[in-house]
């Protein structure tokens, strides 16, 4: 062999030490100005921090994956929630009309915030964020008291209400199923007792309803018993912000008026007549920051159609009025605004007016119950605390508004 094709030793041992030197770089040795500082013959394995296995980083990052999935969702949940809101009460204002300023003091006095005419929304329509909490075309029943409902009937300007009794209309229609109530057990002109009542009819072929108020006076065919004014009342146990909305229409009109008063609170604040409603018929609406009880009473002898509902706040969409909703757990509305904290602030599960760690860790810890010792944690009332919850939580991070 000769000199030439003998082994460069020289060389393979400044490869073999270049190649030992960046092996040192991923963490066995360090470089200085002079060239690599090797610490360990070895490469020491078990010296670096021990790495999760591949299935487990996969979990993290699914978790982690979904974590903002939910949050992003429900950012655009919230606003669009948000949003809803805030056109459901933009709705009644291109609708309102103004009245004269007897009317207008008369709602002042009992913190009325408006009247107008029109339909909210649309004839019928409720609302976003609104609720139908009374209405008399289909809670009318045979007993007094149900639904909230009462039926009265006065005898004249300043008298005493008295109690109506379940009554039999013995010219009623065929193919209606009635709900009558009247001073009287039968009502009509043939009977020659009364033709004061309050009915509800429903078309059994159409399932249409409607409700119809009639007086009585010494003009009427059943002239004996005087002067007889129905009065139709609803109470709540429970205080509400309300809208009310009236239809009312004549069956005719001869410029004798035939008034009919709406009492908000036991207090007189509308006094309707034929120009308000006509034979076409018309809606009109109040509101009141806080409605106990709403009632009409009519004063001719002659037919008065009308339809009275009551829409209060159903903020979180679950039907369940929402001052009910905080007058039975105060919790639900930790700065005592009136206003369920679910649609100010969903994920304040501790009340603190900061959604963050312990708002989480609150509802982790009574995850797949009622809420338990957190009853917030059930930020939509659904009675589970679960996916739709946390996303509240995570959609709302940072300082409730």
């Amino acid at each position: 062999m000769s000199v030439e094709e003998l082994p460069n030793y020289e060389n393979a041992v400044r490869l073999a030490r270049e190649a030992r030197g960046i092996r040192t770089a991923t963490g066995i040795g360090t470089r200085s100005k002079a060239g690599w500082k090797i610490e360990s013959a070895l490469e020491p394995h078990c010296a670096s921090p021990q790495r999760p296995s591949g299935a487990r980083r996969r979990a993290v990052l699914g978790l982690c994956v979904l974590l903002l999935a939910v949050f992003f969702l429900t950012r655009v949940h919230v606003h669009a929630h948000h949003a809803s809101l805030v056109a459901a009460a933009d709705v009644p204002a291109a609708r309102i009309r103004e009245v004269d300023d007897m009317r207008m003091a008369n709602l002042a006095a009992i913190g009325a915030l408006a009247v107008a005419s029109g339909a909210l929304a649309g004839d019928g329509v409720v609302p976003p964020g609104w609720m139908v909490f009374a209405d008399s075309s289909t809670q009318m029943t045979n007993e007094q008291g149900e639904n909230g409902w009462s039926y009265w009937f006065t005898t004249g300007a300043g008298s005493k209400p008295q109690q109506m009794q379940a009554s039999v209309f013995v010219e009623a229609p065929s193919g209606y199923e009635l709900v009558v109530w009247a001073p009287s057990p039968t009502v009509g002109c043939s009977t020659h007792v009364t033709v004061c009542h309050i009915f509800s009819l429903r078309n059994t072929r159409t399932g249409a309803t409607s409700n119809v108020m009639h007086g009585n006076s010494t003009s009427c065919c059943t002239p004996q018993s005087g002067i007889q004014r129905p009065k139709l009342k609803w109470n709540t146990p429970t205080a509400i912000p309300a809208r009310i909305e009236w239809f009312g229409q004549y069956s005719s009109v001869g410029g004798n008026n035939q008034p009919v008063t709406l009492d908000v609170n036991d207090q007189p604040i509308f006094v309707a007549n034929e120009a308000d409603f006509g034979t076409t018929g018309a809606t009109l609406w109040f509101e009141a920051q806080s409605l106990s009880s709403v009632s009409l009473q009519y004063e001719r002898c002659s037919p008065f159609d009308f339809k009275l509902r009551v829409l209060t706040p159903d903020c979180n969409g679950n039907s369940i009025a929402d001052a009910v909703e905080i007058a039975n757990q105060p919790e639900f509305d930790w700065n005592g605004d009136g206003i369920l904290d679910f649609c100010q602030c969903p994920g304040d599960v501790v009340a603190n007016g900061i959604v963050d760690g312990a708002d989480l860790a609150a509802l982790l810890s009574v995850w797949g119950t009622d809420g338990g010792i957190y009853p917030r944690a059930d930020t939509n009332s659904d009675g589970f605390v679960d996916a739709q919850d946390l996303a509240a939580v995570l959609g709302g991070w940072g300082a409730c508004p």
